[in-house]
């Protein structure tokens, strides 16, 4: 079935294309990856683009004039469609020769097609476990992990996603992520939903929680079903649906569960603005910098190696130890700050030197940030 014709608001087709462009991926080996499916029935008009690994379906409010389907190349029609005049209407129709036509005001535009036969959709089951969480609830712990995943590792893909768990008491939903090659990592909990229980243990793709983080703020609440080796969003209107990343994820929660016996807390403004300011005194990549830890004062400092400029800070801390002397990889000690958010951070550790280091906030202790400590 090819003949499609249906009518939107311009605007409105503009912002659902955008909304699943993002999934199709710039070199593709079938040419059909390229392009977004169009699907025209009395239900409505849904779209949809896919890698393979991760879908996107986004219903599209539009009149359906005559159902069909058709296959168009992505990144072109979202950038035409972006293109339109604001408040116009758009008319899209397969017209004779296969080609898909766009009129709206002034512009009469004819694109080259695929026909949606050969277009692959996942095949899903019917889930075996689901939550409806308010989408709110669902990105804080997310978006606190999300960053400490490794983006691209081969030899161990298992670590390319956020692990998804009930806690053993079943009263939490645990997340977690972990880059071994750079040694740090991310563990946070919310309260488990109506369901939670019967989650699998699951890694979830970047790929999956990067569209998820994308969509959900648009969105109240959203469901998430576990079916098989695939996980599905239902956010507002989009449908995301991904495989799931096999293999064994490693135990992060130990090393944030473990008995550290020093701590310290400081302002995390106060922290971030000093890093910020003496990493832009130093041109080295990956700049490390020191942390003096006394019992009121904190000094943060840090000298380029070619031009010996340097910058020191201070600022006051609670510690009720032996003041000792730590490094840090400015960008990774940012990282972890950016992600908690917090107006005080407290650092625990088992030793000064070659242990991981965990950060949290002195206000809510449901994330824990592992950031392994640089030796200059």
């Amino acid at each position: 079935m090819t003949a499609l014709a249906f009518t939107c608001e311009a605007s409105a087709l503009a912002k659902a294309l955008r909304d699943v462009r993002s999934v199709v991926k710039k070199r593709n080996t079938m040419p059909i990856l390229d392009n977004v499916l169009i699907e025209a029935t009395t239900d409505g008009v849904l779209i949809t683009t896919t890698d393979m690994d991760l879908t996107a379906i986004r219903t599209l409010p539009a009149t359906v004039l005559t159902a069909g389907t058709i296959t168009v190349d992505a990144e072109k029609l979202t950038g035409i469609a972006g293109a339109l005049e604001a408040g116009a209407q758009a008319k899209l129709e397969v017209i004779e020769g296969g080609r898909l036509r766009l009129t709206s005001g002034r512009a009469k535009l004819h694109f080259a097609t695929i026909p949606a036969d050969g277009f692959p959709k996942p095949i899903i089951g019917e889930p075996q476990a689901s939550i409806t969480v308010a989408s709110q609830d669902l990105l804080r712990p997310v978006n606190i992990v999300r960053r400490f995943a490794t983006f691209s590792i081969l030899s161990r893909p298992w670590l390319c996603g956020v692990f998804m768990r009930p806690a053993a008491n079943g009263e939490r939903l645990e997340f977690f992520a972990a880059d071994d090659l750079a040694g740090h990592a991310g563990t946070c909990a919310m309260p488990i939903p109506e369901g939670g229980r019967a989650i699998p243990p699951s890694i979830l793709p970047n790929s999956f929680i990067a569209a998820l983080c994308s969509a959900a703020p648009e969105a109240d609440d959203v469901l998430l079903e576990l079916a098989g080796s695939y996980v599905r969003a239902r956010v507002g209107p989009m449908v995301i649906a991904s495989k799931l990343i096999e293999g064994q994820y490693p135990d992060v929660g130990k090393v944030a569960e473990a008995e550290q016996r020093h701590r310290f807390m400081v302002d995390a403004a106060d922290l971030a603005g000093a890093l910020t300011r003496i990493k832009l005194m130093r041109t080295d990549k990956d700049t490390g910098l020191w942390l003096d830890v006394g019992k009121t004062t904190l000094t943060v400092s840090g000298a380029a190696t070619v031009t010996g400029e340097e910058g020191v800070e201070q600022m006051p801390c609670e510690f009720d130890g032996e003041p000792f002397r730590i490094a840090f990889r400015a960008n990774q000690l940012g990282t972890a700050l950016d992600a908690l958010k917090c107006d005080t951070v407290e650092f625990a550790f088992t030793e000064t030197f070659g242990a991981p280091v965990c950060l949290r906030s002195a206000a809510s202790r449901d994330a824990t940030l592992i950031v392994m400590p640089f030796r200059l």
